[in-house]
């Protein structure tokens, strides 16, 4: 850095040089960012972390391998399990394998429907799995509110609304039919 930009205390886009005193409170501080940040108003909470990483106090985040990367995919991809996607990067938390998951656009497979115990609803539910209708389009389709997201059938107060059933059938597409067993 030259003579005159220390002088200046200025770098060349005009941001302040990092002096010896705030390196010292950032020593001092680390890993208390707001009490940094109190100390020095004039520096953001991003500059602050930056410059820690800079001077070596903290460790810089582990860069992702393309070997890493894929076998991450794969696996999130497959619907491994939490544990076993702990046990292939320990390194991780819970929390970190769900952002990188976030960040990387993957989502699980989706889960099939569990039974409910009433056909009609049954049957309706799983075409919906089979044409990748999701619960909220059902309810709109059907105009029936948060029925079918919410399950409203379940519960204490569960009820089952033939209507909203028979509507979403209708909107997907289905006929209903009747058939009487033949008593001798």
């Amino acid at each position: 850095m030259s003579h005159m930009l220390r002088q200046r205390g200025e770098n060349w886009l005009g941001r302040r040089l990092w002096t010896a005193l705030e390196d010292d409170i950032c020593h001092s501080e680390y890993p208390n960012y707001t009490a940094m940040a109190k100390k020095l108003p004039h520096r953001t909470h991003c500059a602050l972390k930056n410059h820690c990483l800079q001077l070596g106090i903290c460790k810089p985040r582990p860069q992702w391998l393309a070997n890493q990367d894929t076998q991450f995919r794969k696996m999130y991809k497959a619907g491994s399990s939490m544990d076993e996607l702990r046990r292939a990067f320990p390194h991780l938390s819970r929390v970190q394998i769900w952002n990188r998951a976030s960040h990387c656009r993957l989502y699980r497979p989706k889960k099939k429907y569990s039974p409910t115990g009433i056909d009609l609803l049954d049957h309706l539910r799983s075409e919906c799995a089979r044409r990748h209708v999701t619960m909220a389009d059902l309810d709109h389709f059907a105009k029936a509110k948060r029925y079918f997201t919410q399950r409203l059938w379940r519960g204490e107060r569960g009820f089952v609304d033939f209507n909203y059933i028979v509507r979403g059938i209708h909107e997907l597409g289905g006929t209903l039919s009747v058939q009487w067993g033949i008593d001798h």
